[in-house]
């Protein structure tokens, strides 16, 4: 992921991993493909495209970096692959394993904090371990803004797990949730 400053504002550009040739592999399956769906640009085969899949998800080129702040739900990009929750896991496994502090931890765990709803039909884990660093963050603040938070983070914690959007997997794969 690579970090640029502009008007003010600090944008996130992430690119899609698993790499392939050819757009997201995550997308195809059989007759579903690059060719089917993106051809052609820009927007493709517009039957290829639901909720979930996406032409700016699907068919970007590889390595191409995506500008997470022009796209209003980050789950149009795809889920827990993408570089800025695989960056993110690795800076808070750290920092709960080692307490390695990190500088840009904290602005992700707050950046995607901000976004939760988003980030969290993205990646479940990464949403809930960026709202419990948030939680974690405020414990000396009043104790109304904490108790709210708590409450948040413990109801979204039990969501995930009843609907299987937090998997006992995220834990063996390095996601330091409590």
């Amino acid at each position: 992921a690579a970090m640029r400053r502009g008007r003010g504002l600090w944008l996130t550009l992430i690119t899609a991993v698993p790499a392939s040739s050819q757009g997201d592999p995550t997308c195809w399956l059989g007759e579903i493909n690059y060719q089917t769906c993106c051809l052609p640009p820009p927007t493709g085969n517009p039957n290829c495209w639901d909720g979930t899949y996406s032409y700016q998800r699907c068919c970007r080129e590889v390595g191409e970096a995506v500008d997470i702040n022009a796209v209003e739900d980050i789950s149009q990009l795809g889920g827990c692959e993408l570089n800025i929750f695989q960056e993110f896991k690795a800076r808070s496994g750290a920092w709960y394993r080692n307490g390695t502090p990190n500088l840009v931890l904290f602005q992700e765990f707050g950046y995607i904090a901000r976004r939760f709803d988003s980030m969290y039909r993205s990646c479940a884990p990464a949403a809930l371990t960026a709202l419990l660093m948030k939680l974690e963050s405020i414990y000396f603040e009043e104790d109304a803004v904490w108790t709210a938070l708590y409450a948040h983070y413990t109801e979204q914690h039990h969501e995930a797990v009843a609907n299987g959007a937090l998997l006992q997997s995220h834990h063996v794969n390095g996601w330091p949730l409590v």
